[in-house]
C-alpha cells in the first residue's frame, strides 16, 4: 500500500472516527477523493458518487492492517453528519442515485489521464457503477490483459531457456 502525504493541504473529512479518524477522505479535485486509514495508507481512490456509495453502506472499507468496516453500520456519532458530508462533497443530496453523466465522465477522464489499464486495474473497481455490461466488459478486459501479460512472460522465459541451452 502507498502512504498519502497531504502536501498541498487538501481539505479532508473524517469518515469514521473512534478517538481519531479511522478513515479520512481527502479532496484532490472537483469530484475526486482519496480515502486513507489512520496509518495514512491509501485505501481507496474514488469520486463523489463513490464516497456516497461507501457512506450509504454499498461498500465496506478495510484498513491497511485488515480491519473491515461498513461505515453505515457504525455508531452515528462515529460518522460525520449528513450536513457535514454534503458540504464537504458539494452536493444537495446523499441519496445513492443511479449512474449518471458525472460518473461516466469520471471514468472517461481517468482513462485519458491515467491510462486505460491503470484506470481499471489499479485506480478503481468502479463499484459505484451499477451497469452490468460495463462490469462484464471491464472484467473481460482485465482478464485479457492478464492473459497477454502471462503469455509474454512465458515467451521471454522460453527464450531465456533456449539461450542458456545454447540454441
Amino acid at each position: 500500500m502507498a502512504k498519502y502525504e497531504n502536501r498541498r493541504k487538501n481539505p479532508y473529512l473524517g469518515l469514521l472516527n473512534f478517538e481519531g479518524d479511522t478513515f479520512r477522505a481527502y479532496k484532490f479535485g472537483v469530484s475526486d477523493y482519496v480515502i486513507v486509514d489512520d496509518q495514512h495508507e491509501i485505501i481507496e481512490v474514488t469520486n463523489t458518487k463513490g464516497i456516497i456509495y461507501i457512506m450509504n453502506g454499498g461498500k465496506s472499507l478495510t484498513t491497511s492492517y485488515g480491519r473491515t468496516y461498513t461505515i453505515s453500520n457504525e455508531h452515528k456519532d462515529a460518522r460525520p453528519t449528513d450536513e457535514k458530508l454534503r458540504i464537504f462533497l458539494g452536493v444537495n443530496s446523499l441519496e445513492d442515485e443511479e449512474d449518471d453523466l458525472e460518473l461516466w465522465e469520471s471514468v472517461q477522464y481517468r482513462m485519458g489521464e491515467e491510462g486505460f489499464d491503470y484506470c481499471f486495474e489499479s485506480y478503481s473497481h468502479w463499484d459505484e457503477i451499477k451497469d452490468e455490461e460495463f462490469h462484464r466488459l471491464r472484467l473481460g478486459f482485465l482478464q485479457s490483459m492478464e492473459d497477454l501479460r502471462n503469455y509474454i512472460n512465458k515467451k521471454v522465459e522460453e527464450g531465456r531457456e533456449k539461450e542458456l541451452d545454447g540454441e
